[in-house]
């Protein structure tokens, strides 16, 4: 595809104002051509930004299904209890989907707008901007991949993780065979009981930190930089990633990583290589499921073990 990427916005809030951005800065691959919210001056607000013509702005995405398919995408930042029914109807529809995190409210919820977009054969790329963050993808691309902290598969544990969001972005760094083993060896429970800790207590921390422990090492993050430590030469390095991002994004209070979110979903619309989204459809149903345990865990008291409803 050599004309841009076209996108209607549905919900012009400040994620979506954000995301819209995207075409401002790259005009040539990106451009805006509706917008659906039902205040007046948020519509009105994006009309001028991307000059956008009367007859595709809307106070209600309903009518945007109502019409001829007119768009290649859509970005849906409505309220997180309004996430379902907009994403299985644009999916439906034939629109591939940027949907701002977390994918729905209940597990029924992500699990319909998955099924929904898998059967429609269009792409689905979730909001969770860690995944695109320039260091957490350090951890993946030059730690763990290059073996900077030495795995070995029956003695890999985690210790006790200190922000609720932060489990489940270092967690998709992990090799999958050693997600498979934590798996197995219900290491998974253990952080299920943890996130259900944080939750309950309300207590996140001004930045956000995590400490991965491996058999010869420590991964320590604090939301600029990570700190390898080496058990057996008992040295500590510190690895940071360059980040080269437009004003607009790193003013959007996540690191910059709404860029590299946009940009990457953009790229795959363009180019039909869902391959290029981080966040894709199993990926983050399994990640909200794992979240879901955690909050029923939470509520009833007791060990949840993944997957199931009633184990405990």
């Amino acid at each position: 595809m050599t004309s841009p990427v076209l996108a209607i916005v549905v919900g012009a809030g400040s994620r979506g104002e954000i995301y819209s951005d995207f075409a401002s800065i790259h005009p040539k691959r990106m451009k805006v051509v509706g917008v659906a919210d039902p205040r007046k001056f948020a519509c009105r607000k994006l009309q001028q930004q991307h000059q956008i013509v009367d007859e595709n702005i809307f106070d209600d995405w309903h009518h945007i299904i109502e019409k001829e398919k007119f768009a290649d995408a859509v970005l849906i930042c409505t309220p997180d209890s309004l996430h379902k029914e907009p994403a299985v109807a644009f999916a439906k529809k034939g629109y591939h989907i940027l949907l701002a995190k977390p994918t729905a409210t209940t597990a029924e919820d992500c699990s319909a707008i998955v099924e929904a977009c898998t059967q429609s054969g269009v792409m689905l790329s979730v909001g969770h901007v860690l995944r695109y963050d320039p260091v957490i993808r350090k951890i993946k691309v030059n730690i763990f991949s290059s073996h900077v902290l030495p795995i070995k598969s029956r003695k890999t544990y985690f210790s006790t993780f200190a922000w609720g969001r932060i489990h489940i972005e270092i967690l998709s760094c992990l090799p999958q065979p050693i997600t498979t083993k934590l798996k197995s060896h219900r290491c998974l429970n253990c952080m299920v009981q943890g996130l259900a800790h944080i939750i309950n207590n309300k207590l996140p921390p001004k930045e956000p930190r995590v400490h991965v422990h491996i058999l010869l090492g420590e991964l320590s993050y604090d939301g600029h930089g990570i700190r390898v430590f080496d058990f057996l030469t008992q040295r500590s390095t510190k690895h940071t990633a360059p980040i080269n991002i437009p004003r607009q994004f790193s003013m959007s209070g996540r690191g910059g990583a709404d860029y590299q979110l946009i940009d990457a979903f953009i790229s795959a619309v363009a180019n039909n290589d869902p391959s290029l989204i981080r966040s894709g459809s199993e990926e983050t149903l399994l990640s909200h499921l794992l979240v879901f345990d955690a909050e029923r865990s939470r509520l009833e008291g007791r060990v949840v073990y993944c997957g199931t409803t009633s184990q405990s």
